[in-house]
């Protein structure tokens, strides 16, 4: 971890991870479950690479072996035109469902 910051007025942490690090969001969730609060969303900013595999949409994070499987929706099928290009994306993992999925917020080039 390169940086983090916590604020309980938000009810929410910051956490800024070095370069290349692989992240498990879902052990990062349990983390926040154990120490007595409720994880439902986690909220990412990343650059990486618009790819497809089995027909779903993936980033595949700069710098690292990390992708993100995208959620089927109209935001992330405007990315279809985009494969392998690199591009910013803001969106975030919801962990109220069974299996977490990226959901893009927005993205630019």
């Amino acid at each position: 971890m390169a940086d983090s910051n916590t604020s309980l007025e938000t009810q929410s942490s910051t956490v800024t991870f070095k370069k290349g690090k692989v992240i498990d969001f879902g052990k990062l969730a349990k983390a926040v479950d154990s120490a007595g609060f409720k994880a439902s969303e986690i909220k990412i900013w990343a650059r990486g690479i618009v790819e497809q595999a089995g027909g779903k949409l993936l980033l595949k994070v700069s710098g690292s072996n990390q992708t993100l499987p995208l959620t089927e929706d109209e935001q992330a099928a405007k990315l279809k035109g985009l494969l392998g290009k690199e591009i910013r994306v803001v969106g975030k993992l919801e962990f109220d469902k069974t299996l977490p999925s990226f959901i893009l917020e927005s993205f630019e080039m």
